[in-house]
């Protein structure tokens, strides 16, 4: 079976007052016609469909008439809500949607709940873990107050015993960490949950034969080859600048017999950081380089002022959304620092604090604020 892994659509998504919309139809009509083209099983979706909880009228209408196009050319589509969707509002008529071949799973339960295909190697599971929240999830499985989302997936994997002679994918939204290195985050992720506990190893979803991830941006192996978050399909912030994004591409044979292939997505317009005189950023040289209609942040090298520098630049850069001179270097050096504080957790950013300070990490008062978060959690 063939399979696309998306993610993160964030469909009527606004940065800095321009809407998305656009940018989102034209990408998603491009992602439809790579599955038309590879001759597709199935679309998994793996949360964040809408960047808000309450979608506007045409990100619902957006999404309606891409499912629409997946269901007519026979596609299956698996999908599950982020922490960005209203799961009741993402579930409306799912049992009705069913019959298409459209699988919705909003709620959390006890076991991971799974839909079964057959094809000439024989069955596969696709099993559908929703994003849910950390006090949710505790009540669930009556764990204290203290555990974390690896707790509650522990417990959630011990009720569902997976079988180990088919084929088992798994679909879900939560922040999985390999075991060693990082991961490349952006600051247009919101935080699953306060005090580092969203945190979850991928050890534990190694005896999935494939996991498709949604929550980070930056499409990237978690530790494996087979636990993967596909990434945004389009650039949301300028720390995203570098991202080169792509859907993957899955096909599963036998069981064991997995290739992963990344499909380049182009968009309507990129999102970019260019930085010279004003002069210069307005030659015919410098346009000619790349998309003047590009979502664009300007840093400004001159050092004289400029009447109404926004406007000038407007003329040839229509979609500028940012712009800042160099002279104020400390400024952007300083929205940089908010940028990497912002892909800190609060107990991560207390403890440097406390550090900063008193020039040693304290662990009671470490502990005692881990504690108030957890509170400020269960409060959510």
């Amino acid at each position: 079976m063939k399979f696309l892994h998306i993610s993160d659509l964030h469909l009527g998504k606004i940065i800095n007052e321009y809407s998305m919309l656009e940018d989102q139809r034209y990408i998603l009509s491009q992602i439809f016609h790579m599955a038309e083209e590879n001759a597709v099983d199935g679309i998994l979706i793996a949360g964040d469909i809408y960047d808000r909880s309450i979608p506007s009228v045409e990100a619902v209408e957006l999404f309606d008439e891409f499912l629409y196009r997946l269901e007519q050319s026979r596609i299956s589509v698996y999908i599950i809500p982020g922490n960005h969707d209203s799961r009741e509002r993402l579930s409306f008529g799912n049992r009705i949607l069913e019959k298409k071949q459209i699988y919705i799973q909003g709620n959390l339960t006890k076991q991971i709940p799974y839909i079964e295909k057959e094809d000439e190697y024989g069955r596969i599971r696709i099993y559908l873990l929703p994003f849910f929240r950390l006090a949710e999830g505790r009540e669930l499985f009556s764990l204290e107050r203290g555990a974390g989302y690896e707790q509650v997936l522990q417990c959630l994997l011990d009720e569902t015993p997976l079988d180990a002679s088919v084929r088992n994918l798994l679909v879900t939204h939560l922040f999985v960490t390999p075991g060693k290195g990082e991961l490349e985050t952006s600051d247009s992720e919101r935080m699953l949950s306060l005090g580092g506990v969203e945190r979850v190893p991928s050890v534990l979803l190694e005896a999935f034969d494939y996991t498709a991830l949604g929550h980070i941006h930056g499409p990237q192996r978690v530790g494996s080859d087979r636990i993967r978050y596909a990434g945004s399909p389009l650039k949301y912030s300028f720390s995203e600048e570098y991202h080169k994004k792509s859907v993957v591409l899955l096909e599963i044979k036998e069981k064991g017999q997995l290739s992963i292939q990344l499909l380049p997505l182009k968009p309507l317009r990129d999102m970019r950081r260019i930085k010279g005189s004003c002069k210069d950023l307005m030659s015919h040289e410098v346009l000619s380089l790349a998309n003047p209609d590009d979502y664009v942040s300007i840093i400004l090298t001159d050092e004289e002022e400029i009447l109404e520098p926004a406007a000038l630049l407007r003329r040839v850069y229509p979609n500028l959304m940012q712009i800042t001179f160099s002279k104020n270097e400390q400024k952007y050096q300083g929205e940089i620092q908010k940028v990497q504080m912002q892909e800190r957790t609060p107990l991560e950013l207390f403890d440097s604090f406390l550090e900063e300070v008193r020039g040693e990490k304290e662990k009671t008062r470490s502990d005692y604020m881990k504690m108030l978060l957890e509170e400020m959690e269960e409060d959510l």
